[in-house]
Parts: structure tokens; sequence; C-alpha cells
């Protein structure tokens, strides 16, 4: 009458387990018939003195295993009060046994009308909720392709893939019709996606001169910009990471009414990063930040990001404004914000290992504040960045994605994370080694182990010829073996953040538990409920870590509720409507059919683009901005 054990073994015998404890017990066996087919779903609840035991028989379920549906209890000894069985049959009918007796298999035969339900009463099924959002992904049909490129052929110890960053959005009034068009970048290959909007009725794909080009590069980052008078312009930013040659235009000029796109910027060796558009000495034209992403095959060298602007209808870089942004280290996003609102746009700078930036604009000339706002401490793996009031005291604040909490890092967080760079054995592939405390040996050890290092460090093989030996020793100790100093960066802080703008400084304020379970790439501010405050949106995912590494893969795109006090509800899936399953990338919103709430786009890699239309939100007011001459749109 006891339960025994039975255990498939990959690539060898089976196991079985003999139960042989005498502790009495209640057996319960289902007869089946049409009605209970072999008892599955039939709920036995044993009822006694100390309280109650409740089991169900179950069909399957289980990792490639399913149970003898047989129910056994365990027997109360020393119980001065009988014991009585209900059991409940599928559809709600229920019988009884009273004083059961132990060791005891009791043999049931479901009644025929069991599937009906007979003094029970039903329950009455939850009203689904009606989502924020609807999925009009199929409005774009657009998927986004991006050939495969193996990053660790060239630099086999570097943590995760750069070549999958893409792709961008952008929503831009392109043919001037008073209704807003969607941008998409392409992959290697592959063409810019551009959907006409058709009145809010549609989005209609435009592949007319020069946008039915394919690219030979990756495009990574998209802008756009207008003067009055002339045709819009969308700019796109070209990467060389994946050639890795310091050959061609870092950023391409697409004019809705030109044959071909321009390539007139000056060739550069950084990876084209993150583009921001600002008015920086306010004298009404627009000057135009390009970040340096990384230099290809050195990572984490990154070369010096740009500050370009407009001489004689070209763009042209200022080196008076690009002096202070010599190797600033890996630009992931970039945003020109008057944070003091003195009509001059400070810049601030996400960074992968390191800290986030923050350069002054004093009347069009940088200065970095990083270290005096309070932000010199925030290391972390930085990412998207948006703007926004979120504690309504009259100063914008501004959040910054990160890698969050649910990755082989956090649980060595405990003190900041260690990545040593540099050249061990002489030859031009930078090294790039991994470290965290080890308290149990208080040193820093590597995180990877000795196999995974030798690909990228054969000589490790010949030093350590045991894993045992290289386990024992510290980073330091692995390090000097090649008599090199290495340089260092750090991560203490992985959570994706809002920094409260307290005047003189920044104040950290971490989102919730729920915006840590994946990586954050693109972050939208926006009043998405209609309720005043604004909200945040965040484009989680990246499946592509070093191969030894685990797909971060937690997120399905996540919508956070402000309340105006910098606090947050974070919605479900159900009641947001995302549930986006891929690598989410570039996010944007826009009231792409004007019907007064805010839409969001967001590009996965290698995969659907989605459109999610506010359908429930209260609706709000539209206000379309008038610039200057050279600023139609009033970007800034």
């Amino acid at each position: 009458g006891d339960l025994d054990v039975i255990i498939n073994n990959l690539n060898t015998s089976a196991f079985v387990f003999q139960n042989q404890s005498q502790a009495p017990r209640y057996n319960f066996r289902i007869v089946s018939n049409r009605s209970v087919p072999s008892g599955i779903g039939t709920r036995i609840t044993l009822l006694h003195e100390s309280g109650q035991q409740s089991k169900q028989i179950k069909g399957g379920g289980r990792y490639l295993s399913g149970d003898d549906p047989m129910l056994a209890f365990a027997a109360i000894q020393g119980s001065q009060s009988p014991t009585r069985a209900e059991i409940t049959w599928p559809g709600g009918s229920i019988s009884v046994i009273e004083n059961l007796q132990a060791d005891h298999l009791y043999t049931l035969q479901a009644p025929e009308t069991a599937h009906q339900s007979s003094d029970i009463e039903p329950v009455k099924p939850t009203p689904l909720l009606e989502a924020l959002f609807e999925d009009d992904s199929d409005l774009l049909s657009h998927l986004h392709e991006d050939p495969a490129f193996n990053d660790w052929a060239r630099q086999p110890l570097i943590p995760r893939s750069l070549a999958n960053e893409g792709p961008a959005v952008a929503w831009l009034d392109l043919n001037e019709d008073g209704w807003e068009d969607l941008v998409l970048s392409g992959g290697r290959g592959t063409r810019l996606g551009i959907f006409l909007n058709q009145s809010g009725q549609a989005l209609e794909r435009y592949q007319k001169a020069p946008y039915q080009l394919p690219v030979s590069r990756d495009q990574v980052s998209l802008v756009g910009w207008k003067e009055v008078g002339q045709p819009a312009w969308v700019l796109s930013g070209s990467s060389n990471y994946e050639d890795g040659l310091p050959l061609g235009s870092p950023v391409r000029e697409y004019g809705i009414d030109q044959p071909r796109p321009l390539d007139r910027f000056g060739p550069q060796p950084h990876t084209t990063g993150p583009m921001a558009m600002g008015d920086v000495d306010g004298d009404g034209t627009l000057e135009l930040f390009v970040g340096a992403k990384i230099l290809p095959g050195k990572y984490p060298l990154a070369g010096s990001s740009t500050i370009y602007r407009r001489d004689q209808g070209s763009w042209v870089a200022d080196k008076s404004l690009s002096e202070p942004l010599q190797d600033l280290g890996m630009i992931r996003a970039a945003l020109w914000l008057d944070i003091d609102q003195d009509g001059f746009p400070e810049l601030i700078l996400s960074r992968e290992w390191d800290s986030p930036l923050l350069f002054k604009n004093q009347q069009g000339r940088l200065v970095d504040q990083t270290q005096i706002m309070g932000l010199a401490d925030a290391k972390g793996c930085w990412s998207g960045l948006a703007p926004g009031d979120f504690d309504e005291d009259g100063r914008i604040d501004w959040i910054a994605g990160n890698w969050g909490l649910n990755g082989p890092h956090a649980e060595h967080l405990h003190h900041p994370l260690v990545l040593y760079h540099g050249l061990l054995n002489q030859d031009p592939v930078r090294d790039v080694l991994q470290a965290h405390w080890e308290p149990s040996m208080e040193v820093m050890v590597p995180n990877e182990q000795l196999g995974t290092l030798s690909r990228g460090i054969p000589e490790l093989i010949t030093l350590f010829p045991s894993y045992r030996d290289f386990g024992e020793l510290s980073i330091q100790s692995v390090i000097e073996k090649w008599k090199t100093a290495m340089e260092v960066k750090t991560v203490s802080d992985a959570r994706t953040t809002l920094f409260l703008n307290k005047g003189t400084h920044f104040e950290k304020s971490p989102l919730p538990v729920e915006a840590q379970w994946a990586p954050v790439f693109g972050v939208v501010s926006g009043d998405f409920n209609g309720d005043g405050h604004l909200d945040v949106f965040l484009a989680q995912n990246d499946f592509h870590g070093h191969p030894q590494a685990p797909r971060m893969d937690a997120g399905l795109g996540l919508l956070c509720l402000g309340d105006g006090a910098g606090q947050w509800k974070v919605l479900s899936p159900s009641e947001s409507g995302l549930r986006i399953l891929g690598e989410q990338r570039g996010a944007a919103t826009a009231d792409w059919n004007q019907d007064g709430r805010l839409d969001l786009v967001i590009g996965q890699n290698n995969g659907q683009t989605m459109l999610l239309t506010n359908r429930q939100a209260a609706q709000g007011h539209r206000i379309r901005f008038k610039g200057s001459s050279s600023n139609e749109w009033g970007i800034g």
C-alpha cells in the first residue's frame, strides 16, 4: 500500500526505490468510466482534528513523467476523532466517506453524472481585463533581419555580442502631411523601413528612392530633423563594428526626395553609437552629437565622440565643442536635457562598465560635472535614457536602463564587479578578464573557468595544468604571470534607475523589482494611461551574452505607471497588453492615429516590429510645435 519511486536516467539503467516505510496510510483508487477516465481531475480531501490534507489526480504534466493515479495519505497517529474523506469529482459533485480505516485501499466508482454540477454553486468567471494597448503589428508586417556575426572569433573574451544592438526606431513626419510616419533601421544587407501614415488608418511601406537601396552595414541609430522650406532628413548611424574598417561615412543622410543617401561625414575608426540633436549654443541652429560605441576588436576601448554643426548645408565636426568628449568610454545613449532651465541643454551620456556622464552647458561650452552632480559612483552597464519630471517638482529627471538583477552577475554584486583589459601576451587582440569578489577566499577571482579563458589566452593551459591550480588563485595572481599592467573598469549597481534632479545633485531611485528581471535597452517616457503623471516603458532582453552564459530573456516589455511622486505601479501583461518575447531594442512613442492617446512601437532584433495602439487611456491634448527656420520641428 505504499508508494515506490522509479527514476529513468539518461544513457544508463533506471533506478527503482522500494518504499520500506511502515507508517499507516489511506489509499484511494478511482475506477474509470466515461465521465472520469482514470480518475483524472478528482480531488480528495481528508479532514481530521489536526487539519486537512488534499490531493488531486493529474494526468501527466510533469517533466517526461506521470504518476500512478492512486492517492496516498498519511494516517494521523493518535487521533481521537474519526477521519473523513470528501471526494470532489470533475464537474463539482461531492461524495463522502466517514470513519476511514488506516492501511486500507478505497476503490471508488465515479458517478455517471460526475461531469454535471449537483448542488455546487458554479463559480462565475472573472471578466477579462481590457488591456491598455492593442497589438496592431500586422499593420506593419515588418521583420528586422540581422545576419549572424561571431564576435568571439575576433575577440574571444568579450562578455557579450555587440553585433545585435538594433533596430533603432523613430516617428517623424517625413512627407509633411501632419501625420507621424515610422522609420526603422535595418541590418547589414537589408533596407531601412519607411512606413507612411495614411491618416491614422494604416501605415503603408514606402519603397522608393533612396529607401529601396540595401545597406552594407548595420544601421544602429536614427534621428530626424527639418529646416523650413526644405524636405525632412533622416540621419542613420552606420556601424563598422562587423567589418572593422575605418572607412565610409559613419552617418548616412536620407532625404525623401533624394535618389540615394548622402555619405558626407568623415570616416572614423570607432563604431557609431547613439545620436542626439540639440541647440548647444542657443543660436537657433541644431548641433548633432554622435557617440563612439566601441573600437572593433578592442573592447572595451571606444574612441572619441563628436559634435557636428551645420556649415553651408553640410555637417562639419566642431573641434572646440568636441574637445571634452575624447576617450569617454563605450557610449550607449545620449540625451540633450536642460536640467537647470537656463535655456542651454546639458549633455547626458550612458556608458557601459562605467558611470553616466553629465556635461554642464555653460552658454555653449561643455564642462564635465559628473562628480559634482553625484553620478561618478554610479558604475553600471547603463543603456537607454528617457527624460521627464517624474516627481513633479518642476525639475527634469531621467531614467537609465541597466543590466538588471536576474543574471549570473547578480549574486556577486555584494562587491563591485571588475573588468580587466589589456594586452597580456602582446598579440593585437585585447584580452578581457571579468572578476568578482569571492568571500570564502577574500580575493577577486576570475568569472570564467580555465577552459573558457584559454580560448583567448592559450598560455594559461601551460601555466596552470589543472583546474584546481587555476581555481586556487586570485585574478591578480593570474595577471602577474605576465608582468603586464591591465586597465580596470567596474560595475557596482546593475539596477535600472530613476535619477531624481535635486538641483545641486541627482538622487538614485531604482525602479521596481520587475524592472530588474531582464536587461533594458530602449526606455520611453510618456503619460500612457492619461492620468496626468508620467509613466515609463522598458524594452528588455538580451539573447547574445557570452556563449557560456545563459540567455537573459525574462522580460515581456514592461510598463510602469508613475504616481507623480517618483513611485511606480507595474502593470501585468494582461493589464498592459504587452507580451513581447524577443530581444527588444529601440522603442518610441507617438499618437499615430491622433486619438489623443500615446502609442508605442518596439523594434526586436531579428524579430517582428511591434506596433501597440493605445485603446484605453484617457484622451489628452495634442500640441505641435513650430520652431525656427533651421529647426522647424522645435527640437529641444
